[in-house]
């Protein structure tokens, strides 16, 4: 399954450089049950292949980070797209700090799990070092 993570606010010009990028025929995919580009994924690929949204189960920040590495799990590859540098407290050794993003967070939990990870920040910003050291395709 190709899992995609990334922010709960897309702009109109981060949504259609979003929607250049995403792979035309998966088999399977997965995404959160967030606003952004979780809605954005989920809608175009309803209808196309096999959808699995992964739901938050409560409100609480933890629950949010455990729906991410449910998703993970599931996964066999992750396509994120980040719209902020990554927090330095965010790393695979500790992937879920509570400071900072989410996105990241689900990058290095996929990184420590041992999954292709293909990032293609938003912003511009360059990957941090332990994602660079992966070897990842950063566009």
């Amino acid at each position: 399954m190709l899992a995609f993570s990334g922010p709960r606010k897309l702009t109109p010009q981060e949504t259609k450089q979003v929607l250049n990028l995403l792979p035309a025929n998966p088999p399977a995919v997965g995404v959160g049950d967030a606003k952004g580009l979780d809605a954005l994924v989920a809608e175009h690929y309803t209808e196309k292949t096999d959808l699995t949204i992964y739901h938050v189960e409560g409100r609480e920040r933890w629950q949010f980070a455990a729906r991410s590495q449910r998703m993970v799990n599931d996964a066999t590859e992750l396509i994120a797209f980040p719209n902020k540098p990554c927090p330095e407290t965010c790393t695979p050794t500790k992937p879920f700090s509570g400071h900072g993003s989410g996105t990241w967070g689900t990058i290095a939990y996929a990184i420590k799990k041992g999954l292709k990870v293909t990032i293609y920040p938003l912003d511009g910003s360059q990957a941090p070092s332990w994602a660079e050291q992966r070897q990842l395709t950063l566009i």
